[in-house]
């Protein structure tokens, strides 16, 4: 699988996106185009699937933030 991470910097700080590519879905993710939100440690990530790729916005921000992240980045509603 390819790989891509990035760095999102705004005035609150770093989130970092990571993108997979080749997956068509992964477990609990995206069923019904919808964002699997979780917790790794203190972190919280989003994460969903499009375009054959797997995606994940991760951070020390709350979920809602994520989503919102997310959401622009994905052009989800």
């Amino acid at each position: 699988h390819h790989v891509l991470e990035a760095k999102l910097h705004d005035v609150r700080g770093d989130v970092m996106l990571v993108v997979v590519g080749e997956v068509d879905q992964f477990e609990n993710a995206d069923t019904n185009n919808q964002f699997e939100q979780g917790k790794d440690g203190d972190v919280n990530y989003v994460a969903w699937t499009q375009n054959n790729c797997a995606l994940l916005v991760y951070g020390m921000r709350d979920k809602d933030e994520l989503r919102k992240i997310a959401t622009n980045i994905s052009g989800r509603q």
